[in-house]
């Protein structure tokens, strides 16, 4: 105890590094009872209270995505029945691929933990953030456990958890509590309907092209004739169909419609829709006119070997006799002669008939047949040869009849009877009148409103005139729904289909990829194709869905057997985009401390003799602060506890100096505070652990200070 026993050690922890440092002065006898100077001067003045020091507990956060983020950052404070402490970022921006604004975020919280009410624990120097890219490093200083909860993100932004320093640790990616496993097709365009309507008169000829196809529509009393319709009824019918397979043949079957009625001012109006939306086009417009052709006539020929043989000229309404005025004997073809019926126009349709034998002879017993030949619909030689072929049928072995260029050639060979042409019926060879002009009329974007059936008083109709083109305008087509699909790894992949963009399955989706091909997955979509109206296909690296008319549809339920995930992407106006996934890691994430790297966190109390002025410095082993000359005053009170500071009021200037040194010093880590002991002592703590080293200690007269490291 001489003053020679300096610098001792001694261990007091648990773990290595757990000491505590102390100087014995003289204490021999000559030295007590020294002045207070003397004993300043030869005493301790210094103390160390040594603790375990932290190693940083550092990790990264990789943003995934430009988007916002909100989550929670706990650092455990691992001080019994301390809480820890919590700061929340809210909003935290990663934009341009820059996780900047998320780093000055955590920064910002962080300096809020040194304000007044803050209960937690100052933060202040022992947590930071820096960036780089997309990633945010946080350090905690003190080691301790880093919790990361309530992760959230306005779109499918994740944010990667990896330690640094922790390495026994796995990085975790963090993600919106519910997965994404579903994204909707928004597309609201679908086809609008083209509707057109074209009125034409009746009685009138018109041809004209639908979609490049010809059409006529005849309903004047030639054109009936020549078509083979009985009436108008079946030649609006054929119109209708006719319409229809143009438009089907520009289309597709089924794509269009066709209805016709007849209105009131004697026409016809056809109403057109084509359901895709698709143009209806009208073009090389043609009003069909002609000039009257008169009636027809028959002239026959009894016996063609006698060149002085008067014919007979039997016209349209006439009677085959020898004489019209009298009306008396039927024309006949004698025994074993020749005979020749002459048309005047090919173009016309000729009725007459033959009085035949009841037993099928040539001998007229009152048993007509009437025979036509229509050159009016039908190529006339060929109506002749027809009815050549008749009569040689009907009058048996006796009788020959052929086709003499257009002429119908009839031999008797019945050496008997004679071939009598009936004189009870008149014959048929009506001619056509005159063809003018008919009225035509287009509507390009509806059908009749009226019950007219009248399209000419609609507010859009046009007027047809010759080689007119005229189409619709109030369809539009579909612009067809598209999401693009591509996948991260080959490994089964399951969805379902909702055709109507809802969260029901039309069609459940299975299929593998292998080695990166996407055939399977396409033919396996194909094959619901006619029930969800997608089709997929092969664009690139990615499965493009399409469908094509134009209306949403979504995709949900998704799972994958091996962890792998769909970047599903909409067509640009149709949606978003979104990465889909199985249950992944949550919302919340621990990066645990090191082991042994946890800081220890280390205190050192000390109290004042008496009342004096003491000065000396703080040191964690790095910085180091300067408490300046500060008095400590007795509060006079009696008793045992006359010589010891009052803790609620002597020790107030001495505690502001410490603090306020601690500060200057950017010494934040370490904490000074009034201890609870109701001793008047003041506890200096470091929860970086490693030490707390007091020093160069001074008191202006006796004042001494004891201190216990803890």
């Amino acid at each position: 105890l001489d003053g020679s026993q300096q610098g001792t050690s001694l261990q007091i922890g648990a773990k290595s590094g757990e000491a505590m440092s102390f100087n014995i002065a003289d204490m021999s006898t000559s030295a007590l009872g020294a002045s207070s100077s003397a004993l300043n001067g030869a005493g301790s003045v210094s103390s160390t209270a040594q603790g375990t020091a932290a190693v940083e507990n550092v990790v990264n956060l990789t943003f995934n995505g430009n988007d916002k983020y909100d989550f929670t950052l706990t650092f455990d404070n691992k001080t019994a029945g301390a809480t820890n402490e919590q700061i929340s970022i809210a909003d935290g921006t990663v934009a341009n691929y820059s996780a900047k604004d998320v780093a000055d975020k955590i920064n910002t919280a962080v300096a809020a933990t040194a304000a007044t009410g803050y209960t937690g624990r100052n933060l202040t120097g022992l947590v930071s953030a820096s960036w780089s890219g997309t990633t945010v490093t946080l350090t905690n200083k003190s080691g301790t456990e880093i919790d990361i909860t309530s992760f959230a993100s306005d779109g499918a932004g994740t944010m990667t958890m990896n330690p640094v320093t922790n390495t026994s640790a796995s990085s975790v990616t963090l993600e919106n509590t519910s997965e994404l496993t579903s994204l909707s097709n928004t597309n609201n365009n679908a086809a609008v309907v083209s509707k057109a309507s074209l009125q034409m008169d009746q009685g009138k000829a018109f041809k004209f092209r639908v979609n490049d196809t010809l059409v006529s529509f005849d309903t004047s009393t030639y054109g009936l004739s020549r078509d083979g319709h009985a009436n108008v009824a079946a030649a609006v019918t054929q119109a209708t169909a006719d319409i229809k397979a143009a438009l089907e043949a520009a289309y597709g079957a089924g794509t269009a419609t066709v209805t016709a009625a007849t209105d009131t001012t004697n026409s016809v109006s056809f109403q057109i829709t084509q359901s895709e939306g698709k143009e209806i086009e009208i073009s090389g417009f043609q009003k069909i006119t002609s000039a009257k052709v008169e009636d027809g006539f028959i002239t026959v020929d009894q016996d063609i070997s006698v060149t002085t043989d008067a014919v007979a000229t039997v016209e349209n309404g006439e009677f085959l006799t020898t004489d019209q005025a009298t009306g008396q004997t039927a024309l006949q073809i004698a025994s074993n002669k020749t005979g020749r019926l002459q048309f005047s126009n090919q173009d016309l349709k000729y009725t007459f008939a033959i009085d035949w034998g009841a037993t099928g002879g040539v001998t007229g017993t009152g048993s007509a047949k009437t025979y036509t030949i229509d050159g009016a619909s039908k190529d006339f030689n060929e109506e002749v040869a027809r009815v050549a072929a008749e009569i040689s049928a009907d009058g048996g072995t006796l009788v020959a009849a052929s086709n003499q260029g257009g002429v119908l050639e009839i031999v008797n060979n019945d050496g008997t009877n004679a071939i009598i042409l009936d004189n009870d019926a008149a014959i048929t060879s009506p001619g056509i009148d005159a063809l003018t002009e008919g009225a035509a009329y287009f509507s390009p974007t509806k059908h009749d409103t009226d019950s007219d059936n009248v399209i000419s008083d609609e507010s859009d109709a046009v007027t047809l005139a010759e080689g007119s083109i005229v189409r619709s305008t109030g369809g539009s087509e579909a612009v067809a729904s598209q999401m693009s699909l591509s996948f991260s790894a080959n490994d089964r992949y399951s969805f379902a289909i909702d055709k109507d963009g809802g969260t029901t399955s039309d069609a459940a989706i299975s299929f593998d990829i292998v080695g990166g091909s996407l055939t399977s997955a396409m033919n396996v979509v194909n094959s619901h194709s006619s029930t969800t109206g997608i089709v997929a296909s092969i664009d690139g690296n990615e499965l493009l869905l399409t469908k094509a008319d134009g209306t949403g549809f979504s995709i949900h339920g998704f799972s994958s057997e091996g962890g792998g995930q769909i970047s599903a992407a909409n067509a640009a106006g149709q949606g978003g985009s979104a990465t889909l996934e199985n249950a992944g890691d949550g919302a919340s994430a621990t990066v645990a401390a090191s082991g042994a790297a946890v800081a220890t966190e280390v205190e050192l109390n000390f109290s004042a003799s008496v009342a004096d002025k003491y000065s000396f410095q703080i040191s964690d082993g790095t910085s180091t602060a300067t408490v300046r000359a500060t008095s400590t005053i007795l509060n006079g009170a009696g008793g045992t506890s006359a010589t010891l500071i009052d803790k609620d009021t002597d020790t107030a200037d001495m505690l502001a100096e410490i603090q306020s040194a601690l500060s200057a010093a950017n010494m934040s880590h370490l904490t000074a505070a009034v201890s609870g002991d109701d001793d008047g002592s003041i506890v200096i703590k470091n929860s970086l652990g490693g030490k707390v080293d007091i020093s160069n200690f001074k008191s202006d007269s006796t004042g001494t200070m004891t201190v216990s490291p803890k």
